[in-house]
């Protein structure tokens, strides 16, 4: 499938800086086809290591929903600064497209989860977040996002 380029090049980010955005966001928009064809956005943690890696319960909605199609969309927005008086809004984001996909293994399974809590739990020991770990393991999915296409655009005010 060919990707639909930035309408307006003059406002894309670069490679360097999507990644860092990626990177360093807090959390993201995963859009999904939901039921009955209509679309499901949800917010969610996350961590990106040239992958996206989100935890889940293993039922629900987003299961459900990338079992019947994996192909994702993922959406971070860094800032975004409402300016009325330019009718505007200033903002940087990053859009990704993708493939979903469960992780099943173990020692990848037990990568992601130490990765989202090395970023989200930076000051816990690591006692806690080994016992954490394995008290929520058997009840968590981990979900990769393999990028498709990858792009990012600054507002048009700066």
């Amino acid at each position: 499938m060919e990707f639909r380029p930035i309408r307006r090049k003059t406002l894309a980010l670069d490679a360097a800086e999507t990644e860092r955005i990626l990177t360093d966001g807090s959390y993201g928009v995963l859009s999904l086809s939901g039921d009955g064809g209509y679309p499901y956005g949800v917010p969610v943690n996350y961590v990106y290591d040239g992958a996206i890696y989100i935890h889940s319960a293993t039922v629900g909605h987003k299961v459900d929903a990338i079992t019947k199609n994996s192909a994702v969309s993922f959406t971070v927005v860094e800032r975004h600064d409402v300016r009325p008086a330019q009718f505007a809004t200033a903002y940087t984001s990053v859009i990704v497209f993708g493939i979903a996909e469960f992780v099943t293994d173990t020692a990848g399974k037990t990568a992601a989860l130490r990765a989202l809590t090395s970023k989200y739990c930076p000051n816990e020991g690591e006692d806690k977040v080994s016992d954490e770990i394995a008290a929520f393991f058997d009840r968590t999915s981990i979900i990769k996002i393999v990028p498709r296409h990858i792009s990012g655009k600054r507002g048009a005010v700066a």
